[in-house]
């Protein structure tokens, strides 16, 4: 495993945030019309449950966090996701959405008067206040649904926290982002670390991800 970090800057901010890269073996073949996409959630969503997070939720879909979870301090945290195939750069695999402008934000950008859209950076606040109600009307139908009282217990804690991000505007301080880029390799191709792009660099201005993890999951021969 590498342990680094990824410096960034646009105009006078800068930063670094810290960047680890590594591999996992896949011990079977690829199933029939798997997709990069879930690969990578069923990658990630192992590495984060080893690492001690718990009720680990996968949502998905538009602008809502790919994966939410609690750490061991009860800390939210809001995964984004890019499964990719071999050569794929990080800073290419769609980070910045075109999306419709949010009148009901008026936090939010002014909108194309031509278009009424607006770019949006994945993950950030602008992107994630407009689905919040969205989310905590899920999480409310997972814990009504949940099996058993610890299973919704722990529904509950995750919903409570993502209620206070949402009354916070989803502020830094209301929660923790991180980006994981699961992809797939095979011989002589491997997943190219993180580039200095202006693109990138703007992401991790504006979202601030806690930590950026590579992982190459290793074909099967």
């Amino acid at each position: 495993m590498i342990d680094s970090t990824y410096d960034y800057e646009v105009g006078e901010k800068t930063g670094a945030i810290p960047y680890r890269v590594y591999s996992v073996p896949r011990q079977d073949r690829i199933i029939d019309g798997e997709t990069a996409e879930r690969l990578g959630l069923s990658v990630t969503s192992s590495i984060l449950a080893a690492e001690g997070r718990r009720a680990i939720v996968l949502l998905g879909g538009p602008a809502k966090p790919d994966m939410i979870s609690l750490d061991s301090a009860g800390k939210l945290w809001l995964t984004e996701v890019k499964g990719t195939f071999k050569g794929t750069a990080l800073s290419r695999a769609g980070l910045l959405r075109s999306v419709i402008g949010n009148p009901d934000d008026p936090r939010a950008q002014l909108p194309d008067p031509l278009t009424g859209k607006v770019k949006v950076w994945e993950n950030s606040p602008e992107w994630l206040r407009r689905s919040g109600a969205d989310v905590l009307r899920n999480l409310k139908a997972m814990e009504e649904a949940a099996a058993d009282q610890s299973a919704k217990s722990a529904v509950r804690e995750l919903m409570l926290r993502y209620a206070e991000a949402v009354s916070a505007g989803f502020e830094p301080t209301s929660h923790m982002t991180e980006m994981f880029q699961v992809g797939s390799s095979s011989i002589g191709e491997s997943l190219p670390y993180l580039d200095a792009s202006p693109a990138l660099h703007a992401y991790c201005a504006e979202v601030e991800p806690e930590r950026i993890t590579q992982v190459e999951v290793e074909s099967p021969e």
